[in-house]
């Protein structure tokens, strides 16, 4: 779950508050730094053209000729690498928004939560934090285009569920555990996560805040 959100005032009016944040989210999940997923049999030809390129620049060279422009990274080798958008890089196979609003001392503190579902356990929390990084990036590339910004400390958050499997473990481990016991405790992994992102009508809100239904 990755949860983001704005530097704001007390004077900060809702809307605008709520603009940046849907500005910023926006930002996030569009684009081809998200979604772009290059085939393989593009990459090779994008490749060929490169190398096409950079050999006609080192042709022309040799003749005595002004050449063309050398394709970027030529003189230092430095291949191109497949297009590969946050979705595809990171594994996410669909993920669930839900934006939160409260009230408090510094004003309208709008937030998204976003439970994002990755493929595979390999190196599942490395690619969740690194994945939110890369969210974060263009977040506050959105938020600024409303004036807005957000920091390192609070602007982004990254909780990763263990899952239902390390649950199940750590249970039978245990001896005589009764199978429901064993049976709850795995209903039980990763339901904090959704709790957190679909039942905000039902939070209290802390340090003195308030959410609208608490108003």
């Amino acid at each position: 779950m990755v949860t983001m959100t704005v530097s704001h005032k007390r004077k900060d009016a809702l809307k605008d508050v709520w603009d940046a944040v849907s500005s910023g989210w926006g930002s996030v999940t569009s684009g081809g730094v998200w979604s772009n997923a290059e085939t393989e049999q593009e990459f090779e030809a994008r490749l060929q053209r490169w190398e096409n390129s950079g050999l006609a620049h080192e042709e022309a060279k040799r003749l005595g000729q002004k050449p063309p422009r050398a394709p970027r990274g030529w003189h230092k080798r430095q291949y191109p690498e497949i297009k590969r958008g946050d979705k595809a890089k990171y594994g996410v196979i669909g993920w669930a928004r839900a934006v939160e609003v409260t009230r408090g001392a510094n004003g309208w503190h709008v937030h998204i939560h976003a439970v994002l579902v990755l493929e595979g356990r390999q190196q599942a929390h490395e690619r969740a934090y690194a994945l939110g990084r890369s969210m974060h990036v263009r977040w506050n590339k959105g938020i600024a285009k409303r004036g807005f910004t957000s920091s390192k400390e609070h602007g982004l958050r990254v909780d990763v569920s263990e899952g239902a499997e390390r649950q199940l473990a750590e249970y039978l481990a245990k001896a005589g555990e009764p199978e429901k016991a064993v049976r709850n405790s795995v209903e039980k992994a990763g339901k904090a996560l959704a709790r957190e992102a679909t039942l905000g009508q039902h939070k209290i809100a802390k340090r003195g805040g308030r959410t609208p239904f608490q108003i």
